[in-house]
């Protein structure tokens, strides 16, 4: 798979691979060729195979590769292949991990994935950045109910955390 995942496929083709190994249960061997593919790849990709690519990376780390995965997770130019990088690493304690969550919170270009990543962080210092997308145009527009439902878990998680009852 990983010998046809570095071929000139069409963009579903590829997508589809990307898919097959993440089922398969990639591994630590992948990783690097993986991450390899990405670098190579992500300007030609569809975000739907960015982001497949992205999911089949963080399925491959283990706790040894976080150096690794940070870096993916910092690369803007990665786009969506990011976003399940962060929700792998938001549960990490290392700091380096925390860092890099709030990081892609504040580039705010995935509203929704960093709100949920703090959440997972339990980074709750972040809380006022995290209420001010209530007054976002996005927070109020009906066709977008992910971001309401993601800060409000954001919230529940936070009031549980601290110990305070509904407000």
């Amino acid at each position: 798979l990983l010998d046809h995942a570095r071929r000139d496929y069409p963009d579903p083709v590829k997508g589809s691979i990307f898919q097959c190994l993440v089922d398969r249960g990639a591994g630590e061997p992948l990783l690097s060729d993986l991450i390899a593919i990405l670098r190579d790849t992500y300007g030609q990709l569809s975000p739907n195979s960015l982001y497949t690519l992205g999911y089949a990376i963080a399925e491959a780390a283990k706790p040894k590769d976080l150096d690794t995965v940070i870096e993916v997770a910092n690369a803007k130019k990665f786009g969506v292949a990011r976003e399940p990088v962060i929700m792998k690493i938001a549960s990490n304690k290392n700091v380096r991990a925390k860092h890099a969550v709030q990081r892609f919170f504040r580039e705010d270009v995935a509203p929704v994935a960093a709100i949920d990543a703090l959440r997972i962080a339990r980074l709750w210092d972040m809380h006022d950045s995290v209420l001010a997308y209530k007054e976002t145009p996005d927070y109020s527009d009906k066709a977008k109910p992910r971001l309401r439902e993601s800060i409000a878990k954001y919230e529940r998680a936070m009031r549980k955390a601290s110990g305070k009852p509904r407000a």
